[in-house]
């Protein structure tokens, strides 16, 4: 089986360059400071000596706050979750240096440099760890191979993960075996094209050793705790990777707190953040980047507006009512980028859906016109939602405004996403976008309304960009 811990040697370069970065950056804004002409020193230079000194302490200081929030823990995979504990390093590193110099009279730091060094060491840690995570995975896929998978449970949670792990971003990952378990019809699991499948989890160990398992993904819990007791001991004694996949309770979980009452532990549920003062802060948010966005994107717009006009007749937007906050209908902008009556041809490709549920997703849409299979592909046909952002109708982070026939199949469950403002981008926009399923865009969308907070909406948004320039899942 192969080691899952992450080499020593990986940990001491990422503490070493995390390092080199935060110097290099407080050292940059100095020079930005003095030296590059753009800011004229009012005082004089300042001692640079000095400065490096001070450079020194917000490095280790830095590094030791790194060290305190988790950022070396290194995991396989970079998430924007370590952006806030970024942030908060550098940020108290900050506060500590303007602390001293404020006690130590003979020496005054310059705020202007204390801050651009704060925002450059951000963005450039923030790219060094994505690209650093990306090359621990190469490396890892290299050195190890592919990772034999064994997945026990079967049924729609076990499908959702194999179609993932088959997709070409999963390449590190392999599925090697499923354990029907708890037992389920043969026509339930037979889509899992020659992968063998074994009965209950009784003989667990010897599967592991059959296949040669590196991880095990479980995905329905045990009625008995014994049982998932003697899950877990096998994996353990074979040295074998176990994970737990939760369904609707993991999604219901994630947002709970351990309590007791009566001398006996409970979860309660956490109350869903985005209300009152916090749903009134991101509406200011969300208009004031709105503003700064459409006077950025003005001159874009119009040139794009001319060119669907000269590509096809018909208008250059497109209004369609949709469903918004608390089942609100509002009429919803994109560019056109289909035919002008694609809504009456709708029903006559319907027929050709290559989506499972009540939503339509179809790759090679006749009713797409040349401009239109441009903006689409990265997404430019999006812009005018800036505006619905801007009347109140919709926020930059949310669920997708859904079509009303699509809204329309709703159960009580997918009812959820019209709790809050539906959102140019949103979880699911950023997790695979047209390659998801009807119960992924579901979970996801739910997920972000039990689990808000702004630095989900951070991470979301800046997941967009690289997801926009590169087209992932876009048609």
């Amino acid at each position: 089986m192969q080691n899952k811990r992450i080499p020593v040697y990986l940990k001491i370069l990422a503490l070493l360059i995390d390092g080199i970065i935060i110097y290099l950056s407080f050292y940059l804004a100095y020079w930005l400071r003095f030296y590059s002409g753009y800011m004229i020193p009012d005082k004089g230079i300042p001692s640079l000596p000095l400065y490096t000194q001070a450079f020194g302490v917000i490095t280790l200081v830095s590094l030791l706050v790194f060290k305190i929030t988790g950022l070396y823990i290194l995991k396989d995979r970079f998430s924007l979750d370590e952006f806030p504990d970024i942030l908060k390093a550098v940020t108290v590193s900050a506060v500590i240096v303007m602390a001293v110099t404020f006690l130590y009279r003979q020496f005054t730091f310059s705020r202007i440099v204390l801050l651009m060094g704060w925002f450059i060491n951000i963005i450039i840690i923030s790219i060094w760890r994505a690209a650093f995570s990306r090359f621990r995975r190469y490396l890892k896929y290299k050195l190890s191979g592919v990772k034999k998978v064994l997945i026990v449970g079967a049924g729609r949670l076990a499908k959702e993960i194999y179609q993932i792990v088959k997709s070409d971003q999963q390449v590190e990952y392999k599925i090697v075996g499923l354990v029907n378990y708890p037992k389920i019809e043969r026509k339930d699991w037979d889509e899992f094209e020659n992968i063998p499948v074994f009965e209950g989890i009784e003989n667990l160990g010897e599967i592991i050793q059959k296949l040669q398992i590196n991880e095990i993904i479980m995905t329905k819990l045990p009625e008995a705790s014994g049982q998932m007791l003697d899950i877990i001991t096998k994996a353990e004694k074979a040295g074998v990777e176990f994970k737990i996949i939760p369904d609707v309770l993991g999604l219901i979980t994630t947002r709970s707190n351990l309590d007791n009452i009566f001398g006996l532990p409970v979860l309660t549920l956490k109350k869903i953040q985005l209300r009152g003062v916090n749903a009134f802060f991101k509406r200011c948010l969300d208009i004031i980047i709105a503003t700064i966005i459409l006077a950025i994107i003005a001159l874009p717009m119009i040139i794009i507006a001319v060119i669907i006009k000269l590509d096809s007749p018909g208008p250059v937007f497109y209004r369609h009512s949709r469903m918004g906050y608390k089942g609100n209908k509002f009429m919803f902008l994109k560019f056109r980028s289909m035919v002008a009556d694609a809504d009456d041809r709708l029903k006559d490709v319907l027929k050709m859906n290559e989506r499972k549920g009540p939503v339509f997703k179809m790759k090679a849409d006749p009713r797409i016109t040349k401009f239109g299979k441009f903006i689409r592909h990265y997404s430019l046909d999006e812009l005018p939602q800036f505006i619905n952002v801007l009347i109140g109708d919709m926020s930059i982070v949310g669920p997708r405004p859904q079509v009303l026939w699509e809204a329309s199949h709703y159960d009580e469950w997918a009812k959820r996403r019209l709790m809050v403002l539906p959102g140019i981008t949103g979880l699911w926009q950023v997790s695979g976008r047209s390659n998801l399923s009807y119960e992924e865009m579901i979970k996801l969308d739910i997920y972000y309304i039990e689990n808000w907070s702004v630095w989900l909406d951070i991470e979301i948004i800046l997941q967009t960009v690289p997801t926009v320039l590169f087209a992932r899942g876009a048609y």
